[in-house]
Parts: structure tokens; C-alpha cells; sequence
């Protein structure tokens, strides 16, 4: 697939309901701690959907399993914190970011294959990952020129893990096969 609608590039934050909103449309700036901010790519419903038939139509305990829901995959670009933790000026800083560098970028071609499994972390709320390995040269040169330009604007983003270009599929108990 190619990543061809800008618009659906944005920052979102996970609101109190557990969704992913667009920061500009969050009524409610005071959620939990627990809820962040990150910049990426929503998928459109019909991929969404392809990617979803075997988590979430699939027979799986619902307290073992919590699929991604359809209108929440995403590919994440960055992670730059707890809501609460984050400047009004960074998310500012950021949008300006995300305009300038967007403005001139193509489509962004991706294949999208596979089923991987990440390791339980506190930041999974203790569950396995499991995801969609995205395989893209021009994604990756994509967030290199917007961790750059973030970097120079001085907005902060994780770098606590290695980056793995992926679309969450579901959170799985690390005891289930």
C-alpha cells in the first residue's frame, strides 16, 4: 500500500476511552497519565479491515486477547510523551514540523507482511504485541528527515526502543501460544 492521504498524518492522543484522537479534535486536554501523544500514520477502514479479519473477528478469549480496534490501527512514527507531560509550545512546534516536512514528501509505498510478536513491557500494559511488520526505505527516510527537523525544534520524542515500523494487531497475555 502507499500512504498517499497527508491528512491522515497527524498527532494523536489517546483519549480516556482508550482511542486514538486528532490532537486538534480532542475535546478533553486533561486525560489520564497513562495516555500519550504520538505522530503517525492512520490507516484507511479498508485496509484496517483486511488487517483485522483474523484479531478482531477471530475466536479469542476476550481477557486474553484485546484486538486493535479497526479505527486505531496506525503506524507510529514517534512517541513523545504523556499528554500531561507535553508543552502546548511542542505540539505547536510539532505541527509546524509535521507541515513543513510533509509539504513536498510523495507517497510513502509499504509492504505490509507477516505476523511478529514483541515482549511484554510496561509501556503494553504487561502483553505481548502482537503486530504487522511494515517493510518501507521511503518510511524510514521519511521519519529520519521528521526526527531531524523535531530534534532541531526542540520537541522531544522517545528513543527507548530500536524502531520497528508496525501495525498493532492486538495485546495478548505472554501466556497464550
Amino acid at each position: 500500500p502507499e500512504f498517499r492521504d497527508i491528512e491522515n498524518f497527524d498527532i494523536y492522543k489517546r483519549g480516556e476511552d482508550g482511542k486514538y484522537v486528532e490532537i486538534e479534535k480532542c475535546p478533553n486536554m486533561n486525560g489520564d497519565l497513562h495516555h500519550g501523544v504520538m505522530i503517525a500514520f492512520k490507516l484507511d477502514e479498508g485496509l484496517a479491515k483486511a488487517l483485522a479479519l483474523g484479531y478482531g473477528n477471530g475466536p479469542f478469549d476476550s481477557m486474553s486477547t484485546r484486538p486493535t480496534p479497526v479505527d486505531e490501527m496506525h503506524v507510529m512514527l514517534f512517541h513523545l510523551g504523556k499528554f500531561e507531560e507535553v508543552p502546548l509550545s511542542q505540539l505547536a512546534a510539532a505541527e509546524e514540523v509535521l507541515d513543513k516536512v510533509s509539504a513536498d514528501q510523495g507517497p510513502i509505498k509499504a509492504t505490509i507482511g507477516g505476523v511478529g510478536r514483541f515482549p511484554a513491557t510496561e509501556h503494553s500494559d504487561f502483553k505481548d504485541v502482537a503486530y504487522d511488520p511494515v517493510t518501507s526505505l521511503d518510511l524510514l527516510k521519511f521519519r529520519e528527515e521528521l526526527a531531524t527537523a523535531l530534534k532541531a525544534k526542540g520537541v522531544g520524542f522517545s528513543e527507548d526502543f530500536e524502531y520497528t515500523p508496525h501495525i498493532t494487531l492486538a495485546y495478548i497475555d505472554q501466556s497464550t501460544p
